[in-house]
């Protein structure tokens, strides 16, 4: 009976991981050679906390952000693209809000999710849901066949080789659907072999990116790269909240693995509220939220 369970669960994992392979091939489309924008090259190495990371350190750069004691204070509340729009608008009627907070909100905006989605829409990255369902499917997939192959493995060892049962065929197969497994898993973070490569291409050109900063290489290398000490150690030691597929990714997250799809220049560089300061100086979170 539980040698019967056993070759179900093997079958059935593995069928589920393939589907949810097949599913992840089919949401996929034909890649474009358009350069990435720096939030895209953040969401692929990194995930939305890296984006969000990256428009932390370029408002910063720019002078309209304080980060300090684990605090951010808006200072000016303008912004050049929807991301700082949302960090704006995540500030809070008071412009100040502790910066793990900030960080986690802002990668859970909508401006950062359009990233995401924009990006599978060309073929640079798998869809984040579509995406932790097959991280998801490979792990109780692996999970189950080494629960069985040691099962297995000792059932062999206690009633030994030459008596008839299950035994033996539970290790072979076991072993075998590890294979295929192998063969049929996630990656490791949510982009496509396109994405990895518009990457690379990004990291030798960093193209159109307009005025260097060290916020492109937060994008590219996270939060390390950051050359001011006091500013790289208000990241570094704060709790990771990146998500595989999502966040981060990508890691994959989160995390995987997002750039600002179209939308990262789409304000031209106004301030929020067509120019005046958030709410008329009631805050970020009265005028930034409607752009």
């Amino acid at each position: 009976m539980l040698a019967a369970v056993a070759f179900l669960v093997l079958a059935a994992t593995t069928v589920n991981l393939a589907v949810h392979r097949v599913i992840n091939g089919v949401h996929r489309r034909l890649p474009d050679n358009v350069p990435l924008s720096v939030y895209e090259a953040a969401f692929l190495t990194g995930g939305r906390t890296r984006v969000a990371d990256t428009a932390l350190v370029a408002m910063h750069g720019k002078e309209r952000i304080m980060i300090d004691g684990g605090q951010v204070l808006a200072v000016d509340p303008t912004a050049d693209d929807d991301v700082e729009r949302a960090l704006l608008t995540a500030c809070g009627p008071q412009w100040e809000v502790p910066l793990r907070r900030l960080r986690r909100e802002l990668a859970d905006s909508v401006a950062v999710h359009r990233i995401a989605q924009e990006l599978a829409g060309r073929g640079l990255a798998y869809l984040e849901r579509s995406y932790a369902r097959w991280r998801r499917a490979t792990r109780v997939h692996v999970t189950a066949c080494a629960v069985v192959l040691l099962g297995a493995v000792v059932w062999v060892g206690v009633s030994g080789t030459d008596l008839p049962g299950p035994g033996l065929p539970l290790v072979w197969t076991s072993a075998a659907a590890l294979l295929v497994g192998a063969a049929l898993r996630s990656p490791r973070r949510p982009l496509t072999r396109p994405g990895a490569i518009a990457v690379a291409r990004a990291r030798r050109d960093r193209p159109s990116w307009g005025r260097e900063g060290q916020y492109t290489m937060v994008a590219l290398a996270g939060p390390m790269m950051i050359a001011d000490e006091q500013l790289r150690a208000e990241f570094t030691q704060m709790p990771d909240d990146s998500r595989p597929g999502g966040s981060g990714g990508t890691d994959g997250g989160s995390a995987g693995y997002g750039g600002d799809s179209g939308d990262s220049g789409g304000s031209g560089g106004s301030s929020c509220g067509g120019g005046s300061s958030c709410g008329g100086g009631g805050g970020c979170g009265g005028g930034c939220g409607g752009g």
